[in-house]
């Protein structure tokens, strides 16, 4: 295979079958190809607009004499609309052309035209023709139709040209969708729209209105935003850049010195932001090793900060931990800057200090942990000695046996703990009466459980109440007079009993539905028409409430122009449309982009997605944290408005990333990961017959299974010892499943020794099965389950608690295997590796990448860099003039064989599809070679493909 853009080769020769063999030294990332940020969008590419934009030409895009009837608009065949371009050879027009109007050149030196052909009988050639301003510079050599329909020419573009015309000929042809690339193509972002929020808190600005103070989740290249809201106008005052900022979980004004405090995520800082001011100040992160995220902050009477943090156990967190902070200026006895604060950790079971808040009458401290089903723990510090920790679990048994407790807020002897899931369903309200007794001790008494309460909890307890609303129908805001709990004296099976805690509860005369805000607060809104306390709540979406205790003035708002924040991409996939879908990390959304074209779209719809396949015509992921299944169709996102994906399988399981789809036959087998403080992924299939699903549970043990294929009749999983930012691994060797559809019984194989994850498996066009993990790339028979080859390459799989999310191999229709190995695309020819040759070729990226990867019909590659689209160009001239194309081999001819000395190559009547390299379907990502999708991919052959990404998780 050879190239215009530049590519680097390691060359490695096996004496014989099962040899570990070392690359070359100095086989390095390859980052050297131009970046072209814009598209070269030819006029009227599909025709649509008859001929215009076209004109008739000679083969060189010299103007021809009268061969305006050998070119015409048929509506017989398309590959995009409805019309396409005939050329028939006349009397007058031997060799009838076509020639687009010119357009500028972007960045890059080589480019490539694509063309479908929709029927030829005779000659049909695809040329470039080079312009400087209008005058012609050169025309490139022709390509010809290759035996999948597709017109391909690739040229060098000549010194000073600045322009292009793409040339089309043909003596009896019928072409549509007309498309030029350069090398290496960057879009704009994928996923852009309204700012998410995930924490809120009421204030003053620097002009004494009453505002909300939010941040707007962003990306590594689309920083987030700090937000600041007209309580009264529900405008937007002012917006302020975060650069290095994802987001936050915590952000609160403090009282003492009128800063607004953001806890970060993405990063692990605290900033500082003075209102009015045009930039926030990064101060750091506390002393902390290992620290990841901070996630929220309080603080006490003097103006003291408190935060509570998270950090990644296999990376040496030893659980949860809080720390302080004193700002310049503050008239305190501490030094300015951070200081730990409180047992270092609270807990090694749980990696997450999580809510926090400061109560006033105890001088106390608390913070809420989690990690899964045991680990809720509910501490209280003192700040006057912070070795006093206590833990408040005990005072509640429904706390004790649950995941988290996700929120907490305190005030006048009260602490209110919101505890469960956290996932509103079955999560309540603990509520505790807090002092200190004579020796100083915390003391606590579990005064009544609210449940089920909506998220996340309730306000600070303001005049002795608290604010909150319940998932129950209508989710108005409940006002709770804390006094009046007290006194019903709960206790035993009565402390959760809802109809004796309705006689202190009150229900505000609320017309709408309350809403999941981020955090409930109370504000005095220096207006006469809001006297008194303000109830004021704030929503991921930007939903405002507020509501007037004295006048029960409700109002509920989206607030409009809000920040547009684009967000990094989460996972791909190539469409059945041919576009290409992407799925934004953390706050969801769903993007759609046309392939080689500047048309782009962003649909409000979908959430975070581990995987996207494309099966049957629809769209299926791997929705996190839910852990389900989806499904959607492109028209189901072109609807107006826009229609959801659809839960088409609830995995359940306290599962919550599906990472391995695989659509085989009538089924749609997932692997996934454990939810926060499980241990043991999933393993299933969703019946597209019948819309039943089936679960394994823990079919591997403590293993996650994060990628999928099939071979020899079997279905393949790569496990992975971890299973989420929580807690260390139980198991110190991943396995590889295998699972029997006749039987439908599991087995497990140890291919790679030491491997703390297989991290991507696919299947050749031979039926053999290939893995890659712990640095080592593996090739095995599915029928014998032997290793045939072991190839050690010079990248592992990562040290991340994902371990299993480092890569991707992917097998092309062109027989070469593509790969993203913790980001470093490649090639290689597994006939020949297999065999013992193995010969890498690198693949040029125009910029970093990720490690998520598809492959288009056109065999372009693309992966994602943070929040933009990559296109790799890999395909070369089909045919030039005078060469024919190199056929394809026939489904119906044999595989080539594998030379093995104990096993031929596995081909059984359970697996119908080990033959040649076209009857491999493409993509749809891992997709075994017993799934028969070819129809999904459409015309053309996949010539070549590699990328991949490695992102953030989402806490």
């Amino acid at each position: 295979m050879t190239s215009h853009h530049p590519l680097r080769t390691a060359g490695l020769v096996a004496a014989s079958f099962g040899l570990t063999l070392a690359l070359l030294p100095g086989s390095a990332h390859a980052q050297d190809i131009p970046e072209a940020t814009s598209e070269i969008a030819l006029t009227n590419h599909s025709f649509e607009e008859d001929l215009t934009g076209w004109s008739s030409t000679t083969i060189d895009g010299t103007p021809a004499a009268d061969c305006s009837g050998a070119s015409s608009i048929t509506t017989d065949q398309s590959t995009e609309g409805a019309n396409s371009l005939r050329l028939e050879a006349t009397g007058d027009c031997a060799t009838p052309t076509v020639a687009s109007d010119p357009q500028p050149l972007n960045e890059g030196d080589d480019f490539t035209a694509f063309a479908d052909v929709v029927e030829t009988d005779d000659v049909t050639e695809l040329r470039l023709q080079w312009l400087a301003g209008e005058e012609p510079v050169g025309v490139s050599e022709p390509g010809r139709v290759d035996a999948e329909g597709l017109l391909v020419v690739r040229a060098d573009r000549p010194a000073g040209a600045d322009g292009v015309r793409v040339l089309i000929t043909g003596t009896a042809a019928t072409v549509d969708q007309v498309l030029v690339s350069a090398a290496g193509t960057v879009t704009e972002p994928q996923v852009t729209k309204n700012a998410q929020y995930f924490s809120m808190d009421a204030g003053f600005d620097e002009d004494g209105r009453a505002v909300v103070f939010t941040v707007g989740t962003g990306s590594a290249t689309s920083p987030a935003i700090l937000t600041v809201v007209d309580i009264v106008t529900q405008e937007i005052t002012q917006t302020v850049e975060m650069p290095g900022l994802t987001g936050s979980w915590g952000i609160r004004q403090n009282p003492v010195t009128g800063t607004v405090y953001v806890a970060g995520y993405g990063a692990p800082a605290l900033w500082l932001w003075t209102p009015g001011e045009a930039e926030a100040v990064n101060v750091g992160a506390p002393p902390m090793e290992h620290v990841g995220f901070l996630y929220d902050v309080d603080f006490d009477e003097d103006g003291i900060a408190y935060g509570s943090t998270w950090g990644e156990p296999t990376a040496g967190w030893s659980g949860a931990k809080m720390y302080s902070y004193v700002e310049e200026g503050l008239d305190v006895d501490q030094a300015p800057g951070f200081s730990l604060f409180g047992d270092q950790p609270l807990t090694s079971d749980a990696a997450y200090a999580r809510p926090l808040t400061y109560e006033n009458t105890t001088r106390t401290v608390f913070t809420g942990t989690g990690t899964g089903p045991g680990t809720a723990h509910l501490f209280g510090c003192s700040i006057d000695d912070d070795t006093d920790c206590v833990d408040l679990a005990e005072h509640s048994d429904f706390m004790r046996d649950q995941n988290w407790v996700y929120g907490v807020e305190a005030r006048d002897g009260y602490v209110i703990a919101w505890t469960g899931p956290g996932n509103s369903s079955t999560d309540r309200l603990v509520i505790l009466k807090v002092e200190r007794d004579g020796d100083g001790a915390l003391v606590a008494e579990n005064i009544g459980e609210i449940g089920p309460v909506w998220y996340n909890g309730s306000s600070k307890p303001t005049d002795g109440k608290i604010y909150y609303n319940k998932n129950v129908e209508d989710r108005r805001i409940i006002e709770l007079d804390l006094a009046a709990l007290d006194a019903l004296d709960l206790s035993g099976d009565d402390i959760d009993n809802q109809e004796l805690i309705a006689q202190a509860e009150r229900q505000t005369p609320a017309e709408t539905p309350g809403i999941a805000s981020r955090r409930w607060d109370t504000i005095e809104i220096p207006d006469p028409e809001w006297p008194g306390q303000t109830v004021v709540g704030l929503n991921a979406g930007g939903y405002l409430v507020r509501y007037n205790l004295e006048t029960e003035a409700y109002g509920q708002f989206l607030v409009e122009n809000q920040p547009q924040v684009s967000t990094r991409i989460n996972s791909i996939t190539v469409g059945p449309d041919d576009n290409i879908y992407t799925s934004g990390y953390l706050v969801g959304g769903t993007g759609a982009q046309a392939p080689m074209r500047p048309d782009h779209s962003t649909y409000v719809v979908g959430g975070q997605n581990e995987e996207m396949i494309s099966h049957d015509g629809a769209i299926y992921v791997g929705r996190y944290p839910t852990g389900n299944i989806e499904r959607f169709a492109p028209e189901d996102l072109q609807s107006t408005p826009a229609v959801a994906p659809q839960v088409v399988c609830e995995v359940g399981h306290d599962q919550d990333r599906p990472y391995g789809l695989l659509a085989v036959d009538d089924r749609l087998y997932f692997g996934t990961q454990a939810g926060g403080g499980g241990s043991a992924g999933a393993f299933g299939w969703l019946d597209l017959s019948t819309e039943e699903c089936t679960v394994l549970e823990a079919p591997i043990g403590a293993q996650s299974v994060n990628d999928l294929t099939a071979a020899g009749g079997k279905i393949f999983g790569a496990g992975n010892i971890y299973f989420g930012y929580t807690h260390q691994p139980t198991e110190d060797q991943a396995t590889l499943l295998v699972f029997d559809p006749a039987t439908e019984e599991v087995r497990e194989l140890t291919p790679i020794e030491g491997a703390r994850a297989i991290s991507a498996v696919t299947t050749d066009a031979q039926g053999l099965l290939w893995l890659w993990g712990h640095g080592q790339l593996v090739v095995l028979d599915p029928v014998s389950e032997e290793v045939l080859q072991r190839f050690d390459l010079p990248w592992g799989d990562g040290d991340g608690l994902i371990g299993g999310q480092r890569g991707e191999l992917i097998q092309a229709a062109d027989g070469l295997i593509y790969a993203n190995l913790a980001g470093h695309l490649i090639s290689f020819d597994p006939e020949a590796a297999a065999a013992g040759n193995f010969e890498m070729t690198e693949i040029a990226t125009p910029r970093s990448v990720g490690w998520r990867l598809d492959i288009d019909r056109w065999g372009n590659l693309w992966t994602d860099s943070d929040t933009r689209l990559v296109r790799i160009v890999t395909a070369q001239t089909s045919a030039v003039a005078g060469v024919e194309p190199t056929p394809t081999p026939s489904p119906t001819e044999p595989a080539p064989t594998v030379p093995s000395p104990t096993e031929p190559s596995p081909t059984t009547p359970a697996d119908p599809s080990p033959t040649a390299p076209s009857a491999t379907p493409t993509r749809l990502p891992n997709t075994g070679e017993m799934t028969g999708l070819g129809s999904v991919l459409g015309i053309g052959a996949l010539l070549a493909a590699a990328a991949a990404y490695v992102s953030l998780r989402r806490h």
